[in-house]
């Protein structure tokens, strides 16, 4: 009898740029984001057992990711995955921040605990991301002119962003 595996890819893309002018280079397409160079996804699990992969980037300790927005219309929200990188499992603190030119608009602390990757064979446990990664979808406050969201991390161990559309 075969052993069960199972794959869990996410295929969204949501790249900073709008379009007409928005492109997507080769390497967020493919490779892992802890691989030297770095590729576009953020992995969890083997390709032999159990594999989580999710579009994304990895954001150093004490370092931050942000993007600019044009406005936020009403309804608008911040909807990402995150995780801590270590092969052993850790935890994450983030800060999103909002900004626009009339300073801080909403902030926000994220925690959280990512287990290390155990290879199961049980039905019943296969697929289940929610130990690796804290999905949150957190509403931005409307805003008529440029906004910025920044994304800091409070930790001493490496976050992913899995970036959603």
């Amino acid at each position: 009898m075969p052993i069960p595996h199972a794959y869990v890819v996410e295929y969204r893309v949501a790249d900073a740029c709008f379009p007409p002018a928005c492109a997507i280079g080769g390497k967020s397409a493919f490779g892992r984001v802890t691989s030297d160079p770095a590729g576009g996804y953020v992995t969890i699990g083997t390709d032999k057992d159990e594999l989580f992969a999710k579009r994304g980037v990895l954001v150093a300790p004490a370092a931050e990711l942000s993007f600019t927005l044009p406005q936020v219309a009403a309804g608008t929200v911040f909807d990402a995955t995150l995780s801590a990188v270590a092969a052993s499992g850790g935890s994450f603190r983030v800060v999103l921040e909002v900004r626009s030119d009339r300073g801080a608009l909403a902030s926000r602390l994220f925690e959280g605990t990512t287990a290390a990757f155990e290879p199961t064979t049980d039905l019943r446990e296969l697929g289940r991301e929610e130990r690796y990664f804290l999905h949150l979808r957190d509403p931005l406050p409307e805003n008529s002119g440029p906004t910025t969201s920044c994304c800091a991390t409070k930790a001493r161990s490496r976050s992913a962003w899995a970036r959603r559309s």
